[in-house]
């Protein structure tokens, strides 16, 4: 066993390769948290870079994707080089990587929505009270070009699908008219 107990075995330069077939396991929830295309299995990637890569050694990723080979180097106690063209892999490495604030996280979330809810434009178009029954605006059911259902989300988290109401046909219209300042992807 290496001094460094994050290594399930010595590294041994003339270990035989490895000849048989690996088989992915069950992906921890860090390589579960964002979808990227082409995705490696983690604990294959861990194998080979054991096998492969003496402790303190140097594994370069020149395609690295979603990172999933530099963070098991790293968790290995090799150092990593990741590298590749597309920004978004910048992007979720450096996500991934980011330490989480969870209080912070909750606290900010909080916030957002306490100032939404207060918000006279979000009272009036998300907040619906249906038999006595305050609900959160989810989205609209169209057909075609009117509004035939509204989908509502109680406090408790129930969510149903209601029949849309004359009112609700009037707020769903006065929603597609209103002008959104910043941009965002639209129809061509």
């Amino acid at each position: 066993m290496s001094d460094n107990r994050l290594f399930s075995q010595q590294y041994d330069p003339n270990a035989p390769e490895l000849n048989f077939p690996l088989v992915e396991e069950t992906r921890p929830s860090l390589y579960r948290a964002m979808k990227y295309w082409g995705k490696k299995p983690h604990n294959i990637w861990s194998s080979f870079i054991e096998r492969y890569c003496p402790p303190g050694g140097l594994v370069v990723d020149p395609f690295a994707g979603s990172g999933i080979a530099a963070f098991e180097a790293v968790k290995l106690g090799r150092k990593a080089v990741a590298l590749d063209l597309n920004p978004l892999s910048s992007f979720i490495i450096e996500v991934t990587a980011s330490k989480y604030d969870e209080a912070l996280f909750l606290a900010t979330a909080t916030r957002i929505r306490q100032e939404a809810q207060s918000d006279e434009f979000y009272r009036r178009h998300f907040s619906r009270t249906r038999n006595g029954v305050c609900s959160t605006v989810l989205n609209y059911r169209w057909e075609r070009d009117r509004v035939v259902g509204v989908a509502l989300e109680t406090d408790d988290e129930t969510r149903s699908l209601t029949q849309a109401d004359e009112d609700d046909a009037a707020l769903a219209a006065e929603l597609d008219a209103v002008t959104i300042p910043a941009w965002y992807p639209q129809a061509a």
